[in-house]
């Protein structure tokens, strides 16, 4: 298991299209669940959040895409 975040991507970048999560019929590669993060992170940005500041997600628990 990766020991941060950085590390995570890292193993993303190093798998590419193997299946990263498996929810039912629905699969995301490591690729795929990587740039999804990377959207995620630029969005946050563009809203003023900031490295440190505290983020909740609420989300539901399985695959919508």
């Amino acid at each position: 298991a990766a020991s941060s975040l950085p590390a995570m991507f890292q193993i993303c970048l190093q798998h590419g299209d193997q299946d990263f999560i498996v929810c039912g019929d629905d699969r995301f590669s490591f690729t795929e669940t990587y740039f999804n993060a990377c959207q995620v992170a630029q969005l946050l940005k563009a809203r003023g959040i900031n490295k440190g500041d505290r983020v909740a997600v609420a989300m539901r628990n399985d695959a919508i895409r």
